[in-house]
């Protein structure tokens, strides 16, 4: 089966795209994939969502929940703040009732509660006004829409919406038909007739924004928006067909068998990414795979299955994230190998590679990882095309020049000159005259054009280069190819001014580029600066800015993210000497990690100052195309731990093949001091002590507990036996609790020269995370360590990094897929952040007495918090490490910070003091970027 994408369907999808009728939602696919007409509406419905963002969520007459887990599944991949109610009727089936009370326990009690009553009778359950989302499910058991509705219609705010599922469906008529055709007739209505039929009602007086576009569009838009969704349904259920086809052994028993799984606990879900991968790479990654149609239950019982025990047994006993690679790998190479059904698995790979290409037409964004992302060549230069989430409305808006441009020049401290550096081989007349006017449009008029033309065979490039007639710019021939090194060696031989820019010989600079240098060094007087960029698509767009966190050494390890524009102090080049042809594909990484060394000021101005263009011919839209990029991007940080007399690996990033990180060494064994406060929770307490002892290959660790005043006998008896072992001290703290004080207790009894702060309810996971984690600890510039945080029975994200937005502090990526690369690959790679949560915080002994501990003043919230942001007040980096992973049972212990009142009163309060205390940082976090939304922990731009 083919997923091609006819012309006219392109088209229509283009068209509702256009109309902000879709968008990135619309290509995520369900966790979980049902046989029903439904299906065909998810694509929509994952729109609406994002679209609407309600605030609750209520569905009439669910039965076997295939709508409502549907909407679950939405708000929780989607991150939404939604909560969902379920009205299903207790007449129903035993069975029935008690799969959806199994489903939502599951996978869905965080978001989701189920109601056993009839609509009716739930009413008193609603206030007027709290329903922004009410469907009506088209069951049998919702015996009289037209009744039901009217009833509930008091329920819906004022931005109400109403969805009137499978109206078309015979079973449902003419009940559900019959509503809809008079409520269509007295409110804004938008009907799909693909599926069983779903219709849409705006009920509320105030139409909700984002929903305007698609109540508003004319006959002809509708129609067009009716086709696009109607292609992308059953896109997903010929997806889901093929994703369904059974093995062998499953065709004989009629059933695929589930796959194993600890006793008493979920399995993970599949992967709930979008087609393709959202921020994700076009390769899929583990998560992703796991929606090709692997069917490991074939195996079971079979001679192969027995005689392979052992080598599993031993697989078992490697790093968790090795062995389920290893797993995963060993299971989609026998799918592939068994020859039964080999043309449906062909069809099922091309439909994927399909899928990708589909998604990746609206959402494709240039991912500047530091192999060559920029000094040079287009040809030189090496990068990936990634399914980043495409910021929704993006448009460069062009700076409007201060009409008092020449006072603020004249009255800068210092008038710096930039060199601006071209090398060019075979660039074309046009690229070459757009980057040329670029350059003489500049407000800031201090400059120097240098090209140095590696000995092109192109006439025409040269030909234009030598009719410029312009006495600020220079051009030199290369007479031998020397490569993108020395051809861009060559032009910084002629370059006269006090900082160089680099510039590639197809992209351009915005007009105020050079100005906002120049102010930047009046301000600051830097050494090296870095601004923001965006795209310049083939069709002359802008597109696909990347805003940029503050400096991050640890963030240019990992990618290189400083990418363009880059200005360097043209003293400081000389004496760091220049690029380096060894390097050649990521020689622009080398040689910022050699600048930043010896830089004494680096400055990041938060503003697109550079267009990169997209040229799909000479981009490769795959690291693996140019191992040599890759190559010299490992050998670049390679060799920058051995000139920081560091030692370390840098190893390659599973999820994503042509990414690496630095895994540090710790510096000989110093001692770990795991703190741990706890009271009367003796089963989650062991977990996590047994957890450690069992997992851990580092075996340089104590234990100290804080009892704060256990009472229960079988707790009492645990902390006995822990204080009796010869890895573990119980402190006694029997007063009111205070996390911070219980931690300065802890730290000072603690004998080990790094300290990790561990909540009583995680469960480590990784084999070598307090290797990893004490590697970066005891690096001088690093201040708190955090590690990823992963819901249980999930691969969801509670915590990779926290956020420090207007509304406060919060956890970047919530709900996220684990493997999921996340904006710009900072949910998998190493980068810094402002603060990490106390739940799984590791630090220096030494740093952590140096900023005084824990404040003992927040005793509940933002402890942590505080703790990290004095670190950076001291000049010290909190990093995560992403591939140290535990599971999170968050606030097992002591509940939720905001249940009631009172508790939302105090975290308030908390938060106020917080602020108090850095009155600096408030609404302001410098690893974030002011042009994303104050609110997002998802790096979106404002609506």
């Amino acid at each position: 089966m083919s997923l091609e994408v006819p012309r006219e369907m392109q088209a229509a999808i283009d068209a509702a795209a256009s109309l902000r009728c879709l968008g990135p939602a619309s290509f995520r696919t369900p966790s979980q994939h049902p046989k029903s007409p439904w299906l065909q509406q998810v694509p929509f419905v994952f729109w609406l969502m994002e679209a609407l963002q309600p605030r609750s969520l209520v569905e009439l007459g669910t039965r076997e929940g295939i709508s409502y887990f549907a909407f679950c599944d939405m708000v929780q991949q989607l991150g939404l703040a939604t909560t969902c109610h379920a009205i299903a009727s207790p007449a129903d089936e035993e069975n029935v009732r008690s799969r959806l009370g199994v489903l939502n326990a599951c996978r869905h009690s965080s978001v989701s509660q189920i109601l056993l009553e009839d609509a009716q009778a739930a009413l008193s359950r609603f206030q007027p006004d709290s329903i922004d989302l009410l469907h009506l499910a088209g069951q049998p058991s919702l015996r009289d829409p037209l009744q039901d509705f009217e009833a509930w219609q008091a329920k819906l705010s004022e931005r109400g919406i109403v969805l009137i599922g499978g109206f078309l469906a015979e079973e449902n008529a003419p009940g559900l038909s019959r509503l809809w055709s008079e409520l269509s007739a007295r409110h804004p209505a938008f009907a799909f007739p693909h599926g069983d039929g779903l219709g849409i009602l705006a009920i509320g007086p105030a139409l909700p924004a984002g929903l305007r576009p698609l109540f508003e569009a004319n006959a002809e838009q509708q129609a067009a928006i009716r086709a696009a969704y109607a292609h992308l349904g059953e896109r997903l259920s010929a997806h889901h067909r093929l994703d369904d086809m059974p093995t062998p052994n499953a065709m004989r028993t009629g059933l695929a068998s589930p796959t194993p799984g600890t006793a008493g606990q979920q399995t993970p879900p599949p992967s709930s990414q979008p087609l393709g991968g959202a921020s994700g790479a076009l390769s899929p990654s583990p998560s992703q795979a796991a929606r090709i149609p692997v069917r490991p239950a074939g195996l079971r019982g079979t001679a192969a299955w027995r005689a392979t025990a052992p080598l599993r047994s031993a697989l078992r006993r490697l790093p968790p994230p090795l062995h389920r690679n290893l797993r995963r790998a060993a299971r989609l190479a026998w799918w592939m190998l068994t020859p039964h059904r080999m043309p449906q698995r062909i069809a099922v790979l091309k439909a994927l590679r399909q899928e990708r290409r589909v998604a990746a037409r609206h959402f494709l964004a240039f991912q500047p990882d530091a192999p060559g992302c920029g000094i040079g060549r287009t040809a030189d230069r090496n990068g990936r095309y990634q399914l980043l989430r495409e910021p929704a409305g993006y448009t460069y808006v062009p700076p409007q020049r201060p009409h008092d441009l020449d006072r603020i020049l004249a009255g800068l401290p210092r008038r710096p000159r930039f060199s601006i550096v071209v090398p060019t081989y075979n660039t074309t007349a046009e690229l070459l005259s757009r980057l040329l006017a670029s350059v003489q449009g500049q407000w800031y008029p201090d400059w120097q054009l240098v090209f140095a033309d590696d000995a092109s065979p192109s006439e025409e490039t040269r030909g234009f280069l030598r009719d410029i007639r312009d006495s600020r710019v220079e051009t030199v021939f290369c007479t031998t190819n020397k490569g993108i090194s020395g051809a861009t060696n060559v032009a910084l031989e002629h370059a006269t001014g006090d900082y160089v820019v680099f510039l590639d010989h197809d992209d351009e600079l915005t007009e105020d580029c050079l100005y906002e240098l120049a102010l930047c060094i009046a301000r600051e007087d830097a050494d090296y600066i870095y601004s923001d960029e965006d795209k310049i698509t083939p069709e002359g767009t802008f597109t696909q800015p990347f805003f940029k966190p503050d400096w991050s050494p640890d963030t240019l390890m990992s990618t290189m993210y400083t990418c363009h524009v880059s200005c360097v102090r043209r003293s400081l080049l000389a004496e760091v000497g220049p690029l380096r042809s060894e390097y050649d594909g990521s020689q622009d990484w080398d040689l910022v990690l050699r600048i930043t060394e010896r830089a004494k000021r680096i400055a990041h101005i938060p503003k697109v100052l550079y267009h990169w263009r997209i040229i799909p011919a000479s981009v490769a839209s795959d690291l693996a195309a140019k191992p040599y990029a890759i190559d010299a991007a490992r050998r670049a940080r390679i060799a920058a731990l051995e000139r920081r007399g560091l030692v370390g690996t840098v190893e390659p990033v599973a999820q994503v093949p042509g990414y690496f990180r630095v895994n540090y060494k710790p510096q000989g064994e110093p001692l770990v001091s795991i703190i741990i406060p706890t009271k009367d929770n003796r089963p989650v307490l062991q977990r996590c002590v047994e957890a450690i002892r069992e997992v851990s290959t580092y075996r340089g660790f104590e234990f100290v507990i804080l009892d704060n005043g256990s009472s229960r006998p079988d707790t009492l008896d645990y902390l006995h036996s822990l204080a009796a072992s010869a890895d573990a001290s119980v402190i006694r703290h029997a007063a009111p609790f205070n996390y911070s004080e219980l931690n300065n207790i802890g730290a000072r009894q603690a004998k080990g020269d790094l300290l990790l702060f561990l909540n009583d309810d995680t469960e480590a996971q990784s084999a070598d995370w307090l290797e990893r984690m004490g590697g970066y600890a005891q690096l001088p510039h690093i201040g708190a360590v955090g590690a990823k945080l992963i819901y249980p029975g999930t691969r969801m994200v509670q915590h990779s990094g926290l956020l420090n937005l207007s509304g406060g502090p919060n956890h970047a990526f919530l709900r996220r897929d684990a493997d999921d690369p996340g904006y710009f690959m900072r949910n998998l790679l190493e980068y810094d952040w402002s603060a990490v949560t106390g739940a799984c915080l590791m630090v220096e002994r030494a740093k952590f007495e140096a900023v005084g501990g824990f404040d003992e003043s927040f005793p509940v919230a933002y402890n942590d918090v505080d703790l990290c942001f004095r670190l950076l007040k001291r000049g010290l980096y909190n990093v995560v490490c992403p591939s140290v992973e535990l599971l999170h049972h968050e606030s097992l212990s002591r509940g939720l910070d905001h249940e009631t009142p009172e508790q939302r009163a105090r975290l308030d309060a908390d938060r106020h003091r917080l602020y108090v205390a850095h009155p600096d940082l408030m609404m302001h976090d410098p690893f974030h970027n002011p042009n994303l939304h104050p609110s997002s922990v998802h790096f979106e731009l404002p609506a």
